[in-house]
C-alpha cells in the first residue's frame, strides 16, 4: 500500500511509524514478520529497537544496502518513476502483474484474481509525489551482525534470485538465524501456499515460546 502523500518513503521511516504504533497500542514487544519491503523495515525496526522484537521473521527480504543488478522490465534506475507518469497506471499495472515477483502458478485464479485486485487498488502516490528517502546511519548490510533477536528467514522455492541470494546473505550475517526454504510458490509463496508458510511460521514461534518459558 502506498504511504501517506508527501511522506518520506523509507525503511528507517517506516520502522518509526510501526514503533508509534506499538505505543499507541501500549505493545511493549512483539513477534515481527516482514515480507518482500516489508522485511527491510522489519529488520532496521530490530536494530533500532531491539528490546521490542521477542522473535524476528523475515519472508522474501531484502536487505538495505545489498547492491545485487536485476534484471527486467523494472530494472533500470528510476523505470518505476518514469512508467507511472509517462504510460499512466494502467500500463504499469499490466507490467508490474506480469513481472516475474507476481508470478501465481497455473491453475491458482483465486490467487491470480487475489493479486489483480490489490494492484488495482494501488494509487502510485508514493511514486508519483515520493519525497526523497533521507536514511541516517549505517545500511542493515552492515549491522545486521548486531541482530540478536531470534530469526526465521523464510524464501520461496521459485523465487526471484535476487530474494534467494538475500536469504543466504541473511542467514550469513544474523547470528543463529534459520532459513527455510517452501517449495510450490515463488515471490508470494505465502498466498500460494499458505499452509505451508503458516506451519514453518508457527512451528519456529513455538520453539521461541518454549525457549522463553525455561
Amino acid at each position: 500500500s502506498p504511504g501517506g502523500v508527501g511522506e518520506e518513503q523509507s525503511a528507517e521511516h517506516d520502522a518509526q511509524d510501526l514503533e508509534a504504533l506499538l505505543r499507541y497500542l501500549k505493545i511493549r514487544s512483539a513477534y515481527i514478520v516482514g515480507h518482500s519491503q516489508g522485511g527491510a523495515v522489519a529488520q532496521r525496526f530490530t536494530l533500532d529497537h531491539p528490546d521490542q522484537v521477542d522473535a524476528l521473521i523475515l519472508h522474501g527480504a531484502p536487505i538495505e544496502g545489498f547492491v545485487l543488478p536485476e534484471t527486467g522490465p523494472f530494472s533500470g534506475p528510476g523505470s518505476v518513476r518514469e512508467l507511472m507518469p509517462q504510460s499512466g497506471l494502467a500500463a504499469f499495472r499490466r507490467q508490474w502483474l506480469a513481472h516475474p515477483i507476481n508470478h501465481v502458478p497455473p491453475g491458482r485464479p483465486d490467487v491470480a484474481a487475489f493479486i489483480a485486485d490489490i494492484v488495482g487498488q494501488y494509487s502510485g502516490d508514493d511514486v508519483l509525489k515520493m519525497v526523497p528517502a533521507h536514511a541516517s546511519g549505517a545500511p542493515a548490510i552492515r549491522r545486521a551482525s548486531e541482530i540478536k533477536t531470534p530469526t526465521l528467514v523464510l524464501v520461496g522455492g521459485d523465487d526471484l534470485p535476487f530474494f534467494q541470494i538475500s536469504a543466504d546473505a541473511l542467514a550469513f550475517l544474523i547470528p543463529g538465524a534459520q532459513k527455510v526454504v517452501i517449495p510450490g510458490g515463488a515471490h508470494l509463496v505465502n498466498i500460494i501456499e499458505p499452509e505451508r508458510c503458516n506451519a514453518e511460521n508457527l512451528r519456529f514461534l513455538s520453539a521461541v515460546a518454549r525457549s522463553r518459558a525455561h
